[in-house]
C-alpha cells in the first residue's frame, strides 16, 4: 500500500517542508518506489509510491491538473471500464488518478460515490478552498487527520500526524476500555486509541473547510434491495459471477501475487478461481500459494493442501507452524505499525517476508468469508414469517456443517447467536438496561486490568449507541452491522497497517463491495440452502476439489495459541510490572495484585480447554507493547 500526507494551513500560512519532510519520513516503509513532495502555498503533499497495477508504473503523484487540482491516491480502481464512456478523453491505460481528477471535474463533490475499488483518498480544489478525505466503503486503506491550532494535517497512518512538533497526544482511555471489554457501541466512527486525532470512516467522504469539517457517507448497503430469480441455479450462477469478479479485479497486477491457501474452504476458493480466471499466472510468473503446517494435529489442513496441489498440479510453499506467540523480536516493532492494542501473529510477519520474497505485491487472504457466509440469523426471518417447517429443517442443515461438536454445544451457540436479536431495535435499549439492573457486573471482569479501565468499560455499555438498521430481514442486518462495527473495523485497520510494513497491497474478496451487497440481497433461505455456505459450496461445483467443497471442520488452532500465549507471557511478565501498560492505568497498579493476577493466567494457561485465556494473554501482550512502542509512560509525550 502506498502512502500519503499533507498539511493544509487553513489562514493561508506558507507550509513548513522540515515538518512534511518529517511526516513523510514516518511512511518511508510504504515508499518501495520513491517519495515525492509538492509544495503550493498553504498546502504541502507527500506521496510513498507502491507501484502495483500496470498503469501505476509510471504514475506520478501527486497528481496535479490544469485547473490546479491536487490529488493523492491509495488505492485501485475497479470500475474503470464503466467510467472510460462517462468520462471524456480516457482510455483503459490511463492511471486511476487521471479517472479521479476527472471524476471530480464531471461530478463534483458526489464523484466519490462513482468510484469502485479499495482506495484512500485526498483531493484538493484550491478554487473552493476546500480538502476531501475518503475511504471506500469495505476501508482496507486507512486514513487519519487532526487539527493544530490553524493546521489540519492527514496522513495513511497516525505516526505521521505524531511527527507534527505541535501534535500532542494520549492514548483514549474510553477506546482503550471499549476495545479490551469489546463492547459493540455504534456512536462515534471517527475514534481512534488516540485523543484528538480522528480516522475517516470506511464509506465516508470528509469535507474540509477553514468553516469546519462536514462528514457524509457515500455509499451504503442497500439493505432493501432484494434479488429474486425462478430458479436455484440462476441465484448459483449469478453468485458465481459476482465471486468471479471479485477475485479478478484483486488480480490486476503488473507483478506476481500471493495467497494464502490453509485447505479452508474460502481460501482454497479464492486460489482456485484465480487459477481458473489466470491459469498462467500474473505479472509473468505462476500465481505463489503459501500454506501454514501446525504440528498440532487438530490445526493441520496438510490433507485438504495437498488435494488442491494435485488438482492444480502445482506447490505450495509451506511455513511450519509449532506455536503462535505475538511479541516480535524487537520488541514494541510490530506495535509501531499496528499503531493499537491489537498484534498479528509473527508467523504471519514471517508469511508476508516470504510471499515479498517471491516478488508478490498483492497477498490475498480468505477473512470476512465466516462473517459474510456462516449467519444463521436468517432463520428469524423464517419464523417471522411464519415457516415453522422449513426453519426447522434449515436448522438442522446448520447443524450438520458442524462436525465433531456433540449437539447441546451446537444448540448452546446457536441460541447464543439468535437470542439477542429477538428483541425488536426499538426496545432494545430499554431490554439491555433491564439485563444489566439484574446483574451485578454489565461487563467481564478481568482481574489484571485496573478497576479504571473496568469502571470505563462499565459506563461505555451503559451509554453506548445503538445500530440502527433501516431494513426489516435478520439476514441483511448482521451482514449491514458487520460493515459498520467500530470494533471489527478498528482491528481490520490495525492488521492492514500491520501489513503496511512490507510492499505489497492486502486485499480480501469476501469483503468485496459488490460481493457484499448480493449476499445482502439474496434471500436467507437461498443463501444458506444446504446449511453454511450453502450457495458458495455450489458455486465451487468443479472448481474446488469435492473433499474440500464439502468438508464439515474447521482447523483448531488452540493449541499452537495457548503455547504460543505461554512463550509470550513467559517473557513479558517481568516487564509488565512496573511496564508502561501499568505506568498508563490500564493494568492493576498495586504491584503485588497484577503479580497475583499474572499467576492466574500462568497457571490457567496449560490447561485451557477453549480460547478464552490465549486470547485474554493475547490482548495483554498487545496493550503492552502499543503502550511501550509509542507512551513513555506519561500520558503526554509520545515516542518518536
Amino acid at each position: 500500500m502506498s502512502g500519503i500526507c499533507g498539511i493544509w494551513n487553513l489562514d493561508g500560512a506558507p507550509v513548513s517542508p522540515p515538518i512534511l519532510a518529517a511526516m513523510t519520513a514516518r511512511l518511508a516503509h510504504r515508499g518501495l518506489n520513491g517519495e515525492h513532495s509538492l509544495i503550493r502555498g498553504s498546502l504541502g503533499t507527500s506521496y510513498q509510491k507502491l507501484a502495483v497495477t500496470p498503469e501505476s508504473i509510471n504514475e506520478t503523484q501527486p497528481a496535479v491538473d490544469g485547473s490546479g487540482l491536487v490529488l493523492l491516491w491509495d488505492g485501485r480502481l475497479d470500475n474503470r471500464e464503466d467510467l472510460v464512456p462517462l468520462l471524456a478523453g480516457l482510455t483503459l491505460e490511463a492511471p486511476d488518478v487521471d479517472f479521479v481528477l476527472a471524476a471530480y471535474r464531471q461530478w463534483g463533490e458526489t464523484f466519490v460515490s462513482r468510484l469502485v475499488g479499495d482506495f484512500a483518498l485526498a483531493l484538493f480544489d484550491p478554487s473552493q478552498a476546500r480538502l476531501f478525505l475518503a475511504r471506500d466503503p469495505m476501508g482496507p486503506r486507512t486514513l487519519y487527520y487532526c487539527q493544530v491550532g490553524q493546521e489540519f494535517l492527514f496522513g495513511s497512518e497516525i505516526k505521521a500526524l505524531l511527527a507534527h512538533p505541535r501534535v500532542q497526544t494520549a492514548p483514549d482511555d474510553d477506546a482503550v476500555a471499549e476495545w479490551i471489554y469489546q463492547i459493540p457501541d455504534f456512536s462515534d466512527p471517527t475514534r481512534t486509541f488516540y485523543r484528538d486525532i480522528k480516522g475517516v470512516p470506511a464509506g465516508t467522504v470528509m469535507r474540509v473547510s477553514p468553516e469546519g469539517i462536514k462528514r457524509q457517507r457515500h455509499w451504503d448497503l442497500d439493505v432493501h434491495r432484494q434479488l429474486r430469480f425462478q430458479d436455484y441455479d440462476d441465484y448459483v450462477a449469478a453468485y458465481r459471477e459476482c465471486f468471479d469478479r471479485a477475485v479478478r479485479r484483486r488480480l490486476r497486477s503488473a507483478f506476481p501475487v500471493a495467497m494464502a491457501v490453509s485447505g479452508g474452504l474460502d481460501s482454497s476458493s479464492i486460489y482456485c478461481v484465480a487459477k481458473e480466471i489466470a491459469p498462467n499466472g500474473v505479472g509473468g510468473k505462476d500465481i505463489i500459494a503459501m500454506a501454514l503446517v501446525p504440528e498440532d494435529p487438530l490445526a493441520n489442513e496438510d490433507e485438504y493442501q495437498r488435494i488442491i496441489e494435485e488438482k492444480y498440479h502445482t506447490s505450495l510453499l509451506k511455513l511450519p507452524l509449532v506455536s503462535a506467540p505475538m511479541v516480535a523480536a524487537a520488541r514494541g516493532e510490530a506495535a509501531w505499525f499496528s499503531e493499537g492494542p491489537f498484534l498479528k501473529w509473527d508467523i504471519w510477519r514471517d508469511f508476508s517476508r516470504l510471499a515479498v520474497d517471491k516478488g508478490a505485491r498483492v497477498l490475498f487472504s480468505g477473512f470476512f468469508g465466516d462473517h459474510l457466509l456462516t449467519n444463521p440469523h436468517y432463520i428469524l426471518d423464517l419464523l417471522a414469517r411464519g415457516r415453522f417447517h422449513q426453519a426447522f429443517r434449515h436448522t438442522r442443515d446448520y447443524f450438520d456443517w458442524w462436525e465433531g461438536l456433540d449437539t447441546r454445544f451446537k444448540l448452546a451457540e446457536l441460541s447464543a447467536s439468535l437470542k439477542g436479536y429477538l428483541v425488536p431495535d426499538r426496545v432494545r435499549p430499554l431490554y439491555h438496561g433491564f439485563r444489566r439492573k439484574l446483574k451485578k457486573r454489565s461487563i467481564q471482569y478481568l482481574p489484571w486490568f485496573s478497576p479504571k479501565l473496568a469502571e470505563a468499560a462499565a459506563r461505555i455499555e451503559r451509554e453506548r449507541s445503538y445500530l440502527h438498521f433501516p431494513g426489516s430481514r435478520m439476514h441483511a442486518k448482521i451482514i449491514y452491522q458487520y460493515l459498520h462495527s467500530r470494533l471489527l473495523n478498528l482491528r481490520l485497520d490495525m492488521e492492514f497497517k500491520m501489513d503496511a510494513e512490507f510492499p505489497y497491497d492486502s486485499v480480501m474478496p469476501f469483503r468485496d463491495r459488490d460481493l457484499v451487497q448480493m449476499m445482502v440481497s439474496l434471500p436467507g433461505e437461498v443463501a444458506y440452502q444446504a446449511g453454511s455456505r450453502g450457495i458458495h459450496r455450489e458455486a465451487m461445483r468443479g472448481i474446488l476439489p469435492e473433499a474440500v467443497r464439502l468438508r464439515r471442520s474447521k482447523a483448531m488452532f488452540l493449541e499452537p495459541a495457548r503455547r504460543g500465549a505461554q512463550d509470550d507471557l513467559a517473557r513479558l511478565r517481568s516487564s509488565l510490572l512496573g511496564g508502561a501498560a501499568q505506568r498508563l492505568g490500564y493494568l492493576q497498579t498495586v504491584a503485588g495484585n497484577l503479580d497475583q493476577a499474572l499467576g492466574y493466567l500462568d497457571n490457567g494457561l496449560p490447561a485451557a480447554r477453549d480460547a478464552t485465556l490465549p486470547w485474554a494473554t493475547n490482548d495483554l501482550v498487545a496493550l503492552e507493547e502499543w503502550c511501550t512502542a509509542f507512551f513513555d509512560g506519561s500520558v503526554a509525550e509520545v515516542r518518536v
